[in-house]
C-alpha cells in the first residue's frame, strides 16, 4: 500500500529529508585528491593542460545541451503537458530549477541528464514512455533531475577531461583512475535512485522501473534478480563499470524506503 508522507512544506519544494549516498562524497573526495597529488607530481605543464581538459569537457557538456535542442522535440506545457508536469513535480519536490524536457526518437528504453543544476536538460526516448505509467516515469525523471541537483553531470564533465591528460602523460594510470572514479559513479547512481524514489513516492513504483529496465525493457518480463551479480565476470564488469548492478540499486531502495518509513 502506498503511503503519501507529508515530507515537505506546502508552502515551498525543497526536500526536508536529506538523500544520498552516504559513500558518495567521500569517494569523489578521494578520487580528486589522488588525481591533484597526481597532476602535480607531473608538474605545471600536464596540471596546465588538465585544467585545459577539464574547460573542454564542460564545453561539451554544454554542446551536448545544444544538440538536444536541435535534434529531440521539446516537451512543453504546451506539446506535452503530461510529461512537463511529471517535471515540474520533480524539480518541485527537489527543490531545484525547471530543466528542459526532450522527447527522442531513438529506439530503445533509455533516459539522462545533460547540463547544470542551473542550465539543465533531461532527455527520455519514446520507447521508455511505452512501458512505464505515471508514477515510474516520476521515478526517471527524478533520477534524472537528481543528477542535476546534485551536479553529478559537471563533476563528470571535469573529471573526465583532467583524467584524460593525466593518463595522456603516463597511459599505466588510465585503468586506476577510471577504477577511483567508477566508483564515485556508483555512489551518484545510488543518489539519483534515492531522489526519484523522494520524488514519485513510491517505492513499488520505483522498484518496478528498475525491473523493467533491467528486464530488456519488456513488459511481460520480470527479471530473476537473484543470480545477477555472483558470476566473476559481472563482478567485475560493475567494479570497473559506471553503474552498480540492478540487483544492488533495488536492495537499496529498498533499504532507504524502510528508513523513511514508508510500507514495501
Amino acid at each position: 500500500m502506498r503511503q503519501d508522507l507529508d515530507l515537505w512544506k506546502s508552502t515551498g519544494g525543497e526536500e526536508k529529508v536529506a538523500f544520498g549516498s552516504r559513500w558518495e562524497r567521500a569517494s569523489l573526495l578521494f578520487g580528486l585528491s589522488i588525481l591533484l597529488i597526481l597532476l602535480a607530481g607531473f608538474g605545471i605543464l600536464t596540471f596546465g593542460l588538465a585544467i585545459l581538459a577539464g574547460a573542454v569537457g564542460v564545453f561539451r557538456m554544454v554542446g551536448h545541451v545544444w544538440k538536444m535542442r536541435a535534434d529531440d522535440a521539446e516537451a512543453t506545457s504546451d506539446t506535452a503537458p503530461r510529461l512537463h508536469r511529471l517535471l515540474s513535480i520533480a524539480a518541485w519536490r527537489l527543490g531545484t530549477p525547471l530543466p528542459q524536457l526532450y522527447l527522442s526518437e531513438a529506439r530503445d528504453v533509455n533516459a539522462y541528464a545533460a547540463g547544470t543544476r542551473k542550465n539543465g536538460a533531461v532527455l527520455l526516448t519514446r520507447e521508455i514512455l511505452e512501458i512505464a505509467d505515471d508514477e515510474e516515469l516520476l521515478f526517471t525523471i527524478g533520477h534524472e533531475v537528481g543528477h542535476l541537483k546534485k551536479g553529478h553531470v559537471l563533476f563528470q564533465s571535469l573529471s573526465g577531461g583532467a583524467r584524460g591528460s593525466a593518463t595522456l602523460s603516463t597511459p599505466i594510470l588510465s585503468p586506476f583512475l577510471n577504477l577511483i572514479f567508477s566508483g564515485w559513479s556508483r555512489q551518484a547512481e545510488y543518489t539519483a535512485d534515492e531522489a526519484g524514489l523522494l520524488v514519485c513516492r513510491n517505492p513499488q513504483a520505483a522498484v518496478s522501473m528498475m525491473r523493467k529496465l533491467r528486464g530488456s525493457m519488456s513488459l511481460e518480463r520480470t527479471p530473476d534478480y537473484d543470480d545477477e551479480g555472483n558470476d566473476l565476470k559481472s563482478r567485475v564488469c560493475e567494479v570497473f563499470g559506471s553503474h552498480p548492478l540492478n540487483k544492488r540499486r533495488v536492495a537499496a531502495l529498498k533499504r532507504r524506503a524502510v528508513e523513511w518509513g514508508w510500507e514495501l
